[in-house]
């Protein structure tokens, strides 16, 4: 079952990002848990009939698009369709723009992730960013941003890149 989720479920949903993205691509447990307190930030999960969650989103609504910035499946779940089934929801709440940070399609497993997305209906933007260490003193990683429903202009790439380093990552 689709729903959203709340601090009550952070814990869980923290220890399906930590086991599902390398360090350098979530905050720490304190600062990801400030977040819940933040304008805009959603989290969405999945939840078996035992109660268990599943898999989860974490996206971060502005005006003219969201940023989802997150999106894992439990490990002893994955492979069944549970990531496609919640941007498939995503794609149905927001009207606007869905943007995702993805990594360069330089290995099989970043190729796959790309594609799943293209499934999906996301385009791979053409221009450069870099996604900031996010527990700190390690180097930026170059990634690229797909959207849902299009191409973004350079003007609309500038605008969204903005956002995500000074109202997600505060730089």
């Amino acid at each position: 079952m689709f729903k959203e989720l709340f601090v009550q479920d952070f814990d869980k949903v923290f220890g399906i990002m930590e086991r599902s993205f390398p360090e350098s691509e979530h905050k720490t447990y304190e600062g990801q848990l400030a977040q819940m307190d933040e304008p805009g930030y959603r989290l969405y999960g999945l939840e078996s009939e035992a109660g268990e969650i599943t898999a989860f989103a974490a996206v971060r609504e502005f005006d003219r698009f969201v940023v989802l910035e997150h999106l894992a499946v439990d490990a002893k779940f994955r492979n069944g369709g549970q990531g496609g089934e919640i941007v498939t929801h995503l794609l149905a709440m927001y009207k606007t723009p869905i943007c995702v940070e993805v990594e360069l399609p330089e290995d099989e497993m970043a190729v796959k992730r790309i594609r799943f997305y293209e499934r999906l209906g996301f385009y791979l933007n053409p221009y450069d960013y870099l996604l900031p260490h996010l527990t700190g003193g390690g180097e930026p990683t170059p990634m690229k941003i797909m959207t849902s429903g299009g191409y973004l202009t350079e003007e609309e790439f500038d605008e969204v890149r903005t956002r995500i380093y000074t109202d997600i990552y505060h730089l």
